[in-house]
């Protein structure tokens, strides 16, 4: 009888707390992405308002999934928020929020062509704020933005394209192990871990991931061009910038909170109550009674397993996240890793 009173307030508390009334997101899309509110939280009006996009860790195309079914990928779940509210009546600007250290290349640019398409069609302001980091594939998300925004102490900037892998030959040398590759061509056991790099390999590879970086850096000349400040040699090779030097070099346009972006995107919108604009309400089509369960499962979860196993998970997520992108061309800036 008590356990199963502790379990009924244990529910109850989970849903309270997923339903407070709150300005910003409380609605998850994806494992990385929260939007707006959920229709659930707050009465829905026909009001002029705020979208609000948070976008946290990683960029990835991979998919989740759950018991119900798959998920989208973090930039799938973006690029479906950002057209959701960019097609919105009601909603007057977007706000992004961005913590990230980047992702692969191929899922920024995908998210980024998506956003393109639907702002060059609905010509909506977009104010972007960074919050710990916003680097590498996250500052090159931000170009979608009209302006930019972030704390001093954030980190932002790493502008540039890192192709790793590893090597194991010193140590297979060591204890006398042998690796055999039967290839079609010289070029088919590149990077391989068992194998040293020559010169050729080296060379081309390192063109390889010069050629990537035009597509980044000319999405910033065409969005911020007039605004940079310094040689654009020393802004793009790679460094790492805080939230006040980015300012002073014109990679973003000044320091502010999310409560200040939001405040923002309401008077480039015109909005009539600038000081508190409304946040509208995500509200795709799919079903508020699932999303609800998720998140319900989500967060008993995280109650069951947080203290047991956090430290084992981590070192898990460490290794899988270096083995999943070995070899693969990334907007990233490995030395600030938000884990999947």
């Amino acid at each position: 009888m008590l356990s199963s009173f502790l379990c009924l307030s244990l529910i109850l508390g989970l849903i309270a707390t997923i339903t407070k009334k709150s300005a910003l997101p409380t609605n998850k899309t994806s494992n990385f992405i929260s939007v707006g509110q959920n229709a659930m939280t707050q009465q829905l009006l026909d009001k002029d308002g705020i979208g609000y996009i948070e976008l946290n860790g990683v960029i990835s195309s991979a998919k989740s999934y759950d018991i119900f079914g798959y998920m989208p990928s973090t930039s799938e779940a973006l690029a479906d928020a950002f057209e959701y509210y960019s097609e919105n009546a009601y909603t007057k600007a977007i706000v992004i929020s961005i913590n990230s250290p980047g992702g692969s290349v191929v899922a920024c640019d995908e998210a980024y062509s998506r956003m393109k398409k639907a702002k060059d069609l609905y010509k909506k302001p977009v104010v972007v704020v960074f919050r710990d980091i916003a680097a590498s594939g996250g500052y090159y998300l931000a170009m979608i933005g009209d302006e930019i925004y972030a704390s001093e102490g954030t980190l932002t900037g790493s502008i540039g394209v890192i192709l790793q892998t590893m090597n194991f030959k010193g140590l297979m040398d060591e204890y006398g192990v042998k690796s055999y590759s039967f290839v079609t061509g010289k070029w088919k056991d590149s990077l391989s871990p068992f194998k040293d790099i020559n010169p050729d390999e080296e060379q081309y590879f390192n063109e390889l991931v010069m050629s990537m970086l035009g597509n980044f850096t000319n999405k910033i000349l065409d969005s911020r061009g007039d605004r940079l400040i310094g040689p654009h040699e020393e802004l793009f090779d790679g460094r790492i910038f805080s939230g006040i030097l980015a300012s002073e070099y014109g990679l973003i346009d000044g320091i502010a909170t999310v409560d200040d972006a939001i405040i923002r995107a309401a008077e480039l919108a015109k909005l009539d109550n600038i000081e508190d604009p409304y946040i509208v309400p995500y509200q795709p089509n799919k079903s508020t009674e699932i999303d609800m369960i998720r998140r319900l499962l989500s967060g008993a979860q995280v109650l069951k397993n947080v203290a047991k196993f956090a430290d084992i998970k981590n070192n898990i997520s460490v290794a899988k996240f270096t083995s999943k992108y070995q070899g693969l061309p990334m907007y990233l800036y490995p030395n600030a890793l938000v884990m999947e």
